[in-house]
């Protein structure tokens, strides 16, 4: 929705997201993730059209480039 985009809760897409969540993956990481790649890519043509469950929830993309993106909380900041 965040992306602009119709995909559906259908075995492909949710498969993705089970299999982060079994390796250690968060809701929020996800979504950090989606909104983080939503701000960089869209608008962007020759980027927007990676806004997708596999390119964002592939577990090489997701784990290897784009959870390491995110800022860290600070310190002894609460979770």
């Amino acid at each position: 929705e965040k992306a602009g985009k119709n995909y559906q809760p259908v075995r492909t897409n949710i498969n993705l997201i089970v299999a982060l969540l079994r390796e250690g993956g968060t809701q929020d990481d996800m979504r950090a993730v989606i909104a983080m790649k939503c701000r960089e890519w869209k608008g962007k043509p020759d980027m927007e059209r990676f806004l997708r469950p596999d390119t964002l929830f592939g577990p090489k993309n997701f784990w290897r480039k784009y959870q390491g993106e995110l800022v860290a909380p600070p310190a002894g900041a609460s979770a």
